[in-house]
């Protein structure tokens, strides 16, 4: 009977009130964490004369009462120093390892996070080569972690070749800047 009477709510609240998608999504059990409270607020009342008011009653009920899923935990605001490479090379230099190894065990003490792992690469070269060359210096990275025991899956690369340089300048100090592994944190939803 309940099922009924919400089935005529929403229908009659399609023909009177169109198509909209935000009115309809007022009346779904999973729309309370998407629409604004005012936009609710305001398709009630335009509801309110049409539907009898025990039936409305009720619904507003179910849905005030409905869990409301946890917002996604936010990542702190960290920053994590990049490391930088040699011109052409891809390996980790002596002076990255420490600064690996601090980010490793930061990850290994917040395991709600995953790490993307952008390689990047000064203007030199082609963008082929510098894309690949990108690639490398992530995947090297991902594998220094790994082996500083975080695990794989949450470990993701990504390369940017010479497509998001730190200095657009035409000298080796610039250039140097440039050619580095960068570090996003992002919260993993599967935990």
């Amino acid at each position: 009977m309940k099922l009924l009477a919400v089935s005529a709510m929403v229908c009659l609240g399609l023909l009177l009130g169109g198509c909209t998608p935000k009115k309809v999504a007022t009346m779904a059990p999973q729309a309370p964490e998407t629409v604004a409270p005012a936009e609710a607020q305001e398709a009630q009342k335009e509801l309110a004369p049409q539907a009898p008011e025990t039936v409305q009653e009720a619904e507003l009920a179910k849905v005030q009462k409905a869990p409301q899923p946890s917002p996604p935990r936010p990542v702190q605001e960290v920053r994590f120093e990049d490391i930088y490479f040699d011109f052409d090379r891809y390996e980790i230099k002596p002076e990255a390892k420490p600064v690996l190894k601090r980010l490793a065990r930061w990850l290994l003490q917040n395991g709600h996070v995953k790490l993307l792992i952008e390689g990047h690469c000064d203007e030199r070269g082609t963008n082929e080569y510098n894309i690949a060359l990108g690639d490398r210096r992530a995947k090297a990275v991902q594998s220094y972690l790994m082996a500083l025991g975080v695990e794989p899956q949450r470990l993701q690369t990504i390369s940017y070749g010479e497509e998001r340089p730190l200095c657009t300048e035409k000298n080796e100090a610039c250039w140097s800047r440039n050619r580095r592994a960068h570090f996003v944190p992002v919260e993993d939803e599967t935990r």
